[in-house]
């Protein structure tokens, strides 16, 4: 490995890991309460559920701008400032960094707007495929982000090209995972 890359204590790798962390869920949870009122929903016991069709093209669409959130902010805010070592561990940590902030996010909003929703229901993702599906795709993407910059350090001439086809090929599995969890799994209102 060259003399840019070393390996930072875990704390420092932590500290990065939430500055990422909380960027990706603010960002990518404003613009999803955003998109949520673009699709028309129907209101049952105080909660707003959508049909779906539309609940797939949302999540799709979730998941794009995680993936993408994920890939350039990891690389950018952690990957480049560190220049770590160990490029695929680091991401997996990252992954499961970018879920625990995720619930985090995710049960102040859900305290603040639907507070008579049990909050271990929503944790599990229960009765909600995906919201797991968002999960699984944020740690296989945070992974793929280590990989992605240790592949760029080795000066490969067709690394745009691969990140585009992992973005294609993350983006496709997540919206068939999402479309087989909304129509076999999810519970209908």
């Amino acid at each position: 490995m060259s003399k840019h890359f070393s390996n930072s204590s875990i704390g420092k790798k932590l500290l990065y890991m939430t500055g990422v962390a909380i960027v990706v869920n603010l960002i990518a949870g404003l613009t999803a309460v955003e998109l949520w009122k673009v699709f028309p929903t129907v209101e049952i016991h105080g909660l707003s559920y959508m049909a779906g069709g539309d609940l797939v093209t949302y999540y799709s669409l979730v998941n794009l701008l995680n993936i993408l959130l994920i890939l350039i902010l990891a690389r950018n805010l952690y990957f480049k400032q560190l220049h770590t070592l160990t490029p695929f561990s680091d991401g997996v940590l990252l992954g499961i960094v970018l879920v625990v902030f995720n619930w985090i996010f995710n049960i102040i909003y859900m305290e603040a707007s639907h507070p008579e929703r049990s909050l271990p229901d929503f944790i599990v993702g229960k009765n909600q495929p995906e919201i797991g599906i968002v999960w699984l795709t944020a740690i296989i993407t945070a992974t793929i982000s280590g990989w992605l910059y240790h592949k760029r350090w080795k000066s490969n001439s067709h690394f745009w090209m691969t990140t585009l086809a992992v973005v294609a090929i993350l983006d496709l599995v997540a919206h068939l995972l999402t479309m087989a969890g909304v129509n076999l799994i999810d519970v209908k209102p």
